[in-house]
């Protein structure tokens, strides 16, 4: 639709990066490898010079999050408004799906699902859909909108040992959803409630001996006959304050 392009490129040891290349661009740019990985100095490992026509990518995480990059497409479909103009991409080795679009102040990444697909490509219908291959198995997945996390989703503080409305959105075909928390930024996960219909739940918060400040909430999606069809947690970490 815009003719921009972007440009997936898969990391060494530190960090994965998503570069872009406009429209406009009369060509030239340099996105650093191999003086910079991301924007991390690589050779040299400190005190590297920005090479000419440098261009630093737009997103880029580290090796917590994932090993290998896998680029996708901008949804230009019709069935999901809320994915519009949307670039997708996903990670080789943890199955995080991330969405990607511009903003006002250059551009904004979003965890969409945290899967366990291993994202080794992803497709784009004629529609407009956009699909992603499973490399582990050799199924192809259609990306819909199912679940999403809305609260608490990052930045919050609850105590301990209070009640939380936990609240997410589901899409079409969503029977029931299973909930999860963690309290080291998903590392492990503990059960809260098996086969939730609706979209709400009032969490009776863990008393925990200390405070906590990397927790989030897991929902996972399941059609009528109990099969997971999606999975989404809170997009930050929160807090659960321990009670003095």
């Amino acid at each position: 639709m815009t003719g921009d392009l972007y440009i997936g490129d898969v990391g060494q040891s530190r960090v994965e990066e998503i570069d872009f290349q406009p429209a406009a661009s009369t060509g030239g740019e340099n996105y650093g490898w191999r003086i910079f990985e991301g924007t991390l100095c690589f050779n040299p490992p400190v005190g590297c010079v920005e090479p000419p026509l440098f261009v630093p990518p737009v997103t880029q995480y580290s090796h917590t999050a994932g090993c290998s990059v896998t680029a996708g497409y901008v949804y230009r479909g019709a069935e999901f408004p809320s994915f519009g103009g949307l670039f997708f991409l996903g990670d080789f080795c943890t199955g995080l799906i991330w969405g990607l679009r511009p903003d006002a102040t250059g551009f904004e990444r979003r965890l969409l699902k945290d899967t366990s697909l291993v994202i080794s490509t992803f497709g784009e219908g004629e529609d407009g859909s956009i699909y992603v291959a499973n490399y582990a198995t050799g199924v192809i997945h259609k990306i819909i909108e199912t679940v999403t996390v809305l609260s608490p989703n990052g930045g919050e503080t609850i105590p301990a040992g209070t009640q939380r409305l936990i609240e997410w959105s589901n899409g079409p075909g969503i029977a029931a959803v299973t909930l999860h928390f963690s309290i080291n930024n998903g590392l492990t996960w503990r059960i809260i409630e098996r086969n939730v219909q609706g979209n709400t739940f009032l969490w009776d918060v863990p008393i925990l001996v200390r405070t906590k400040t990397d927790c989030r909430i897991r929902v996972t999606g399941l059609d009528g006959a109990g099969k997971q069809v999606g999975r989404d947690r809170s997009d930050k970490v929160f807090t659960i304050q321990r009670i003095p």
